[in-house]
């Protein structure tokens, strides 16, 4: 969610990229570096979606960068074990 100069407004995207820190995502409007989101998405396997404020740090057209900020230690861990979870799955 995004709280334009006409008030909060949606937005689906695609996520391509995740990290502890952030994630990438290709996302139907472009948003202006530094803007502030509320970011939410689900982890494949895991119950409950992951909704967190992020910044948009980088954008080339319509894929952007956010990173996380203020996120609880337990949002994290869930985003840490699922990350681990793909790297064991590609093997060397």
């Amino acid at each position: 969610m995004v709280l334009g100069p006409k008030g909060h407004f949606e937005v689906d995207g695609l996520c391509n990229q995740i990290g502890e820190g952030g994630l990438g995502a290709i996302i139907a409007s472009e948003l202006p570096v530094a803007e502030v989101v509320n970011l939410q998405f689900s982890i494949p396997s895991q119950p409950d979606s992951i909704s967190v404020r992020a910044v948009v740090r980088w954008r080339d057209r319509l894929q952007h960068g956010f990173e996380f900020f203020g996120i609880p230690s337990e949002l994290r861990a869930r985003i840490r074990a699922y990350c681990k979870d793909l790297t064991e799955q590609e093997g060397p």
